[in-house]
Order: structure tokens, then C-alpha cells, then sequence
């Protein structure tokens, strides 16, 4: 078994867009919301190759009840305190038109 740590945790909010134009509206074409992070995600990757991968991490704020219920939807098996600390939030723009991604952290 491989245990992780990760000490920024990650709600990622992915938001698909036809086309980015800076200064207008950008209407959205899609999005969806990951619990995330470099450990995260590589707990998600080994579990999906069919390792066994366990996360310790920092999980607390007002959003430490979502963070979990998605990791968990995706198989990624958390021990994280309740730090009191926020988990932050991090968005990806992805343009349809360029193929590019932008991320904001």
C-alpha cells in the first residue's frame, strides 16, 4: 500500500468554454467539480491502475464535507483531520476553440 501526503488539497472547478475572449461574457458550455490536488490525483491515478493508494491530507473549512464525498465517489480513500483550515479552490478555463487550458489559482 502507498500512502500519500498532501498538504494542499484542492476543490477544482472545471469550466468548459466554446471560445475565451477576454473582457466580454464567456457563457459556459460545461463544467464539474473534483475534489483534487497533486496527492489526490495520484491516489486517483495508482487506485485506477489498480494499486492500493491511501491520501493524508489537511481537510477542514466550511467545504470539508464535499471534499470528502467527492474523493470518496472517485475511490480515493482520505484520512484527513478536521484542521480547521480551508481547502481552496482552484478553477480551469478549457477553450473548445484553441484546445488550451488556463488554470486560476
Amino acid at each position: 500500500m502507498i500512502l500519500v501526503v498532501n498538504l494542499n488539497p484542492t476543490l477544482q472547478k472545471t469550466i468548459v468554454l466554446p471560445a475565451f475572449r477576454e473582457n466580454e461574457v464567456n457563457r459556459s458550455c460545461g463544467h464539474h467539480l473534483d475534489a483534487s490536488g497533486k496527492g489526490v490525483n495520484l491516489v486517483r491515478v495508482v487506485r485506477q491502475l489498480g494499486g492500493d493508494a491511501e491520501l493524508l491530507c489537511h481537510s477542514g473549512g466550511r467545504d470539508r464535507g464535499l471534499f470528502l464525498e467527492l474523493a470518496a465517489a472517485d475511490g480515493v480513500r482520505i484520512h484527513g483531520p478536521d484542521s480547521g483550515t480551508p481547502i481552496r479552490y482552484c478553477y480551469t478555463l478549457i477553450n473548445r476553440e484553441t484546445g488550451g487550458a488556463t488554470e486560476i489559482i
